[in-house]
């Protein structure tokens, strides 16, 4: 009975002659990727009024920033001291207990520290340096050379096309600082609305 079965096994399988004819499929062979650097093209006049409109317009959101963030810090700071100014606030913050008293005027205090903080954050200057030829317009990386003739000498060997490069590159870093500037004021006038409820509520039940 073995024997048979091995025979059965060992019996080749015939193909049709359309198949054994058949052409075969050879998968192509794979391509290398590669990525080759596709060089910019030179900057002109109208690359310019672009920058100059871009640093106005980045400028005016940054003062804003700025202004909003002032009034924000001035506010809430003024809120903060007549807050702690008042003895029955202090009274509750150095005698600690679960009591609701206790826990919104505790609440209330951190959240408008917290929201002061951030308003600062936001007027704070960022000074930093800026990598490649972004040296050429912040004002710290031209303070850092040697000499004014080196700086003169730097700018006058720049064509109109790298100067352009340059206040671009620039332009692209304020705008970074711009969007922290921004996202901490959100941040600021998002801690500041529980924190003056809870004031309001401190000054009521106190």
């Amino acid at each position: 009975m073995s024997s048979q079965q091995t025979e059965e096994h060992q019996t080749p399988i015939l193909l049709p002659p359309e198949i054994e004819n058949a052409p075969g499929i050879v998968a192509p062979p794979t391509a290398t990727a590669t990525i080759e650097p596709v060089p910019a093209s030179p900057l002109e006049a109208h690359h310019s009024e672009f920058a100059t409109f871009h640093e106005g317009y980045v400028r005016h959101y940054i003062q804003l920033a700025d202004a909003k963030a002032g009034v924000g810090f001035g506010m809430i700071s003024g809120v903060l001291v007549y807050l702690l100014g008042k003895d029955t606030v202090r009274d509750v913050l150095l005698h600690p207990a679960l009591t609701a008293k206790f826990g919104i005027t505790l609440m209330a205090v951190l959240f408008l520290i917290a929201s002061a903080m951030s308003a600062f954050l936001v007027i704070a200057p960022r000074l930093a340096s800026s990598p490649g030829d972004a040296g050429l317009v912040f004002f710290g990386d031209v303070a850092g050379r040697a000499s004014g003739d080196e700086y003169v000498s730097d700018v006058a060997s720049r064509s109109e096309s790298d100067l352009t490069a340059s206040r671009l590159r620039h332009c692209f870093n304020v705008a970074r600082v711009c969007t922290r500037k921004y996202a901490l004021l959100k941040k600021s006038i998002w801690l500041a609305l529980p924190g003056l409820t809870l004031a309001m509520v401190a000054f009521l039940i106190l």
